[in-house]
C-alpha cells in the first residue's frame, strides 16, 4: 500500500510541475524500457533520475500517463560507466615484454602511495582523472601524505631517456593530495589473506591526461571481460619492488605471471611461480592482461596486488583482488 501512494505521489508531482524536459525522444514510460526499469525499482533514486527526465503527462481512459525522455535515462549502472574512460590502457608498438626492467611510459597508469612514514610505499593505478584503484590494506590504517602519478625512477624528476638522435624524451612526476579514501565497507583486516582487499582514492584535483603523460588503465566493466575465465592466462604485474624487508627498485619493475587453476581466497585470483610473482611489484598495483575494450586492444585490470607468502618467489605464488567481482563496487563509489 505504501509503494503504491509512493508511485501516486510521484505522478502528481511530475503532472504538477511546470520545468518539462526538452527532447525529441519523449514517450510514455512503458515505451522506455530504462525507465520502466527505474520505475518498478520505488526506491529514492530511481524516482529522482525520473523526475530529472519528465516531458510531460498525459491523460487517457481517465488514467494520467507520465512521459519522459528516454534517452536521458540510463540504467544506474551505465551511467556510471560514464565516468571512466572511452580510451585507456594503450598498447605501445615498441614495447618488449618478459624483462624486468619496464620503459619509461610503458605503464603510464601507474601510481606511487607515499605516506607520512617515508619508509612505507604501495602503488595503484589511475583509473579515470580522478582516481585512483589501490588495496585497503595500503590506506586502511597508515596516514597518506600524497600520491605520485607519472613515476618511473624512485630518484630522478623528472624521468628521461635518450632516443636514437639524440632527442630526449621526458616525463614529469605529478604529486597530488588524496581529498578522500574510500575503503570497501566490508574489508576484514585479520584474516589472511584480507577479504574486499580494495579501496579507492578521490585525488584533490584532477590529471590532465594530455599534458602529463598520464593515461587510465582500462577496467573489465563490459559483461564480456566480467565473465571471462583467467585461469591459466599469463599476466603482467608492475612496480617497484618495495617489501617490509627490502629498499625499492629505482625503476618501475615488470613481470609475467601465469593465473592458477583455483585460489584459496574468496574474490581473489592467485598467480605466480617459482621466482616469479609481485614480490617484484608493490601491494596495490595492478596485475593486467591484453584484451578488447571499445574494439581497441588494450591493458585491462583483472587484479590488484594483495598479500603473497612469506618466501618471496615461492612456487605457491601471490593472491589478487579479482577486479572482476568489484566493478560494481567501484562504479557505485564514483563521483563526478
Amino acid at each position: 500500500m505504501i509503494k503504491s501512494l509512493l508511485l501516486i505521489t510521484l505522478v502528481l508531482q511530475m503532472c504538477s510541475t511546470q520545468i518539462l524536459e526538452v527532447c525529441n525522444s519523449c514517450m510514455f514510460i512503458s515505451q522506455c524500457k530504462a525507465a520502466t526499469d527505474l520505475y518498478y525499482k520505488r526506491d529514492y533514486k530511481s524516482q529522482k533520475l525520473l523526475q530529472e527526465a519528465y516531458c510531460g503527462c498525459q491523460q487517457y481512459n481517465g488514467r494520467v500517463y507520465l512521459k519522459v525522455c528516454c534517452s536521458d535515462i540510463l540504467p544506474l549502472e551505465k551511467r556510471k560507466e560514464n565516468l571512466l574512460p572511452n580510451v585507456c590502457g594503450s598498447i605501445s608498438g615498441n614495447r618488449i615484454i618478459g624483462g624486468k626492467k619496464a620503459n619509461l611510459g610503458e605503464f603510464p597508469w601507474m601510481a606511487v602511495i607515499r605516506y607520512k612514514d617515508s619508509n612505507r610505499m604501495c602503488a595503484g593505478s589511475v583509473i579515470n582523472s580522478k582516481y585512483i584503484l589501490t588495496a585497503a590494506h595500503c590506506v586502511f590504517k597508515f596516514p597518506i601524505d600524497y600520491v605520485i602519478v607519472g613515476e618511473y625512477n624512485l630518484y630522478e624528476d623528472p624521468d628521461c631517456e635518450y632516443l636514437p638522435g639524440n632527442i630526449v624524451n621526458c616525463r614529469p612526476n605529478i604529486e597530488m593530495k588524496v581529498a578522500k579514501v574510500i575503503i570497501h565497507e566490508q574489508y576484514e583486516s585479520q584474516s589472511k589473506p584480507s577479504k574486499n582487499d580494495i579501496a579507492l582514492l578521490r585525488l584533490d584535483g584532477v590529471i590532465d591526461f594530455q599534458k602529463s603523460g598520464v593515461e587510465p588503465i582500462c577496467l573489465p566493466v563490459s559483461s564480456e571481460l566480467r565473465n571471462k575465465k583467467l585461469a591459466l592466462k599469463t599476466g603482467i604485474v608492475t612496480g617497484w619492488g618495495y617489501t617490509e624487508d627490502n629498499e625499492p627498485s629505482e625503476v618501475l619493475l615488470k613481470v609475467k605471471v601465469p593465473v592458477n587453476r583455483k585460489c584459496y581466497a574468496v574474490n581473489s585470483l592467485c598467480a605466480g611461480k617459482k621466482n616469479k610473482d609481485s614480490c617484484i611489484g608493490d601491494s596495490g598495483g595492478p596485475l593486467m592482461m591484453t584484451d578488447f575494450y571499445n574494439n581497441v586492444s588494450s591493458y585491462i585490470q583483472y587484479g590488484i596486488v594483495s598479500y603473497g607468502p612469506k618466501k618471496c618467489g615461492s612456487s605457491k605464488g601471490a593472491v589478487y583482488v579479482d577486479v572482476k567481482q568489484y566493478v560494481k563496487w567501484i562504479l557505485d563509489n564514483l563521483r563526478e
